[in-house]
C-alpha cells in the first residue's frame, strides 16, 4: 500500500484515492465524493483494544481526498504498539487529531450459526457496511476458506450472484 501511494497516488495526484480488501465488494450504488469532500476520508473506523483512544480506518474500505492528507507522511503498515491492522500506523500521522465519532459508518456483522461451524476458532462471518453498500466476506485469506469456510464461500457466491441479477 505504501508503494502504491508513493508510486501511483503521489505521482498521478488524483482528487480521491483508496484501497479495498480483496474480499470486499460494492453491491449498491454509493457516491463517496460528498462525504470525502466534507470529511476528507471514508471507511470503517475501529478502535484499538490495547490503547482505547487510538483508532484507524480499517483496510476493508479506506478512501481519502488527496488534499485532506496533503503534507501527511502516510504509512499504511500495521501498528504493533496499538495492535491494529494494516494502515493503522497512520494514527500518529493523521487519526490522532480527528474525532473517531465523525468517521463511524454503520456496520452489521453476521456470524454463521454454530451448526455451520465445526472448527473451533475459525473466523466465519461477514459484514455489511455503509447501509449495505459494501459486502465484506471477512477473513477470506489463509486457510479460512478450508473446511467450514466453504459455507461462507457458498453464501457469498449466492449473495453476490443475486445482487448482480438485480
Amino acid at each position: 500500500m505504501n508503494w502504491l501511494y508513493q508510486q501511483c497516488v503521489r505521482v498521478r495526484q488524483p482528487k480521491y484515492f483508496g484501497y479495498l480488501d480483496q474480499d470486499c465488494f460494492l453491491v449498491r450504488d454509493l457516491d463517496m465524493a460528498p462525504r470525502l469532500d466534507r470529511q476528507g476520508m471514508f471507511g470503517r473506523a475501529y478502535r484499538s483494544t490495547k490503547v482505547p483512544e487510538a483508532w484507524t480506518l480499517h483496510v476493508t474500505t479506506i478512501f481519502f481526498k488527496l488534499d485532506f492528507v496533503h503534507g501527511c507522511k502516510l504509512d499504511f503498515r500495521a501498528s504493533y504498539p496499538y495492535e491494529m491492522d494494516t494502515g493503522s500506523a497512520n494514527y500518529d500521522v493523521l487519526y490522532h487529531r480527528l474525532k473517531y465519532e465523525d468517521y463511524v459508518i454503520d456496520q452489521v456483522a453476521q456470524r454463521f450459526d454454530s451448526a455451520d461451524v465445526n472448527r473451533p476458532g475459525s473466523v466465519q462471518h461477514y459484514e455489511l457496511l455503509a447501509g449495505g453498500a459494501w459486502y465484506h466476506m471477512c477473513a477470506s485469506s489463509h486457510d479460512q476458506l478450508a473446511g467450514d469456510g466453504q459455507f461462507k464461500l457458498a453464501y457469498t457466491k449466492g449473495y453476490l450472484d443475486s445482487r448482480l441479477q438485480q
